[in-house]
């Protein structure tokens, strides 16, 4: 026998619940007293959370799989101290805290959620956002009181440059997937800079139709970036490629309301910007560069004055920081799981030994882009069996019992990480 759990067109089964896409479907409400997040930072893996407080220089910690918060980040160095952002190095070892009230950036371990110390230099003025290199091997990091960018490298920790920029007022930095170009938003001179990674310089302005940029995020395609205008209620399109501003978002129901954050879905299908006086998330369909839709939640409101929103690595959610100590979690969409999984036991009999198999196959889903399937024995998706690559639609379990009941959980896998619904099937030994 054999069950299978897969995506259908409007509603999505996710852990026994019919969820739809683009709705809120729970909140995180257990952060400490006046916290007031400023920002969110979810790690590689997908498993951990954390919720930077500049208000009362706490790094608050959020078990993903039950979205509570579990604890704090320990800082027994005093290295957390007004924090406002935070980022992950890629292999999800070391968390870097930027410090905008005290001019440095902490460094936690994320295995034993403590404080290591802090890095200092003179670039480090109120350091606003961080962002690191796709080899973890440099971090840059903008500072609202000095018109650099400042390169660390974090194999040692120590400042290796700061970068002159174009522009004044310098406030969040992206970079691309690949790690070769990354753009400065300047809130003061509505402009960006753009810097070339590989050699650490400035190499030129964008200008168009910023007003008071505050945010932008790059598709993980590398051809656009969205910059959120909050002084207009706009979101300026530019093309990577040409370095150039090539027009605005179409937002033909004026959903945009003081743009304050975006971020894109893994596919690069979907972007969503907060507005912060609009309480509600725009749903930008990227082919079009189009709104479709807004997310709300008046039932009750918990979305209000949203400030910031982060994806898990998977696309699956979105969890977007308000100004009420409240996080809401949003539902995006599940990626379509492996189809028509079956499970055949069967046995090969020697002459002095009987070796039993279960023979679990299946077929590919309905979207292309699957690169790895990935077997698990149980529901948690912790006891991986076996990776097997795309063109290779089936997986046998040697050496099983006999007369035993065995689970196994398909996986689908694309390039970029992003991972489906498992396809479940339960096989009983021969």
């Amino acid at each position: 026998m054999f069950k299978a759990y897969a995506l259908l067109f409007f509603v999505v089964s996710f852990q026994g619940t019919a969820y739809v896409p683009n709705t809120i479907i729970g909140t995180i409400t257990n952060l400490p007293a006046n916290t007031r997040p400023s920002s969110l930072t979810i790690s590689p893996e997908g498993t951990t959370m954390y919720v930077p407080s500049y208000s009362n220089s706490t790094v608050g910690i959020v078990d993903m799989a039950t979205n509570v918060v579990t604890g704090l980040v320990s800082n027994p160095n005093h290295a957390i101290q007004s924090p406002w952002f935070i980022a992950i190095n890629p292999s999800g070892t070391t968390g870097y805290i930027c410090n905008v009230g005290h001019n440095n950036i902490g460094i936690f371990d994320t295995a034993t959620q403590a404080t290591l110390g802090q890095i200092f230099h003179p670039a480090l003025q109120n350091p606003w956002s961080m962002v690191i290199t796709p080899n973890g091997q440099q971090a840059l990091v903008t500072s609202q009181s000095f018109p650099y960018v400042t390169v660390i490298n974090l194999q040692t920790n120590i400042v290796l440059t700061a970068i002159r920029l174009g522009g004044t007022g310098p406030f969040t930095i992206a970079m691309t997937a690949d790690g070769t170009k990354a753009y400065v938003a300047h809130f003061a001179d509505d402009s960006l800079s753009i810097i070339d990674v590989t050699s650490k310089t400035n190499t030129g302005t964008i200008t168009g139709t910023f007003s008071g940029p505050i945010a932008l995020a790059f598709t993980p395609q590398n051809t656009k970036a969205y910059v959120c205008n909050s002084d207009n209620n706009t979101v300026s399109i530019i093309d990577v490629r040409a370095n150039k501003v090539i027009g605005l978002v179409n937002d033909p129901q004026a959903t945009f309301s003081a743009p304050s954050s975006v971020a894109i879905t893994p596919d690069g299908k979907t972007a969503y910007i907060v507005n912060n006086t609009g309480n509600s998330i725009s749903i930008v369909e990227v082919a079009t560069d189009t709104v479709t839709g807004t997310v709300t939640d008046t039932t009750p409101p918990t979305i209000t004055r949203p400030r910031y929103i982060a994806i898990t690595p998977n696309g699956e959610l979105g969890y977007i920081m308000n100004g009420t100590n409240v996080i809401s979690i949003l539902f995006i969409a599940m990626s379509p799981a492996p189809i028509n999984a079956q499970g055949v036991a069967a046995k090969n009999v020697f002459l002095t030994q009987t070796e039993r198999f279960n023979r679990i196959t299946w077929e590919a889903p309905p979207t292309s882009g699957t690169t790895q399937y990935k077997i698990y024995r149980n529901a948690q998706l912790t006891q991986l069996a076996a990776t097997v690559s795309a063109n290779r639609l089936q997986y046998i379990d040697h050496n099983r019992q006999p007369k035993t009941t065995y689970n196994y959980y398909i996986v689908a896998v694309d390039s970029v990480g992003n991972a489906s619904l498992p396809a479940h099937v339960s096989v009983v030994s021969c």
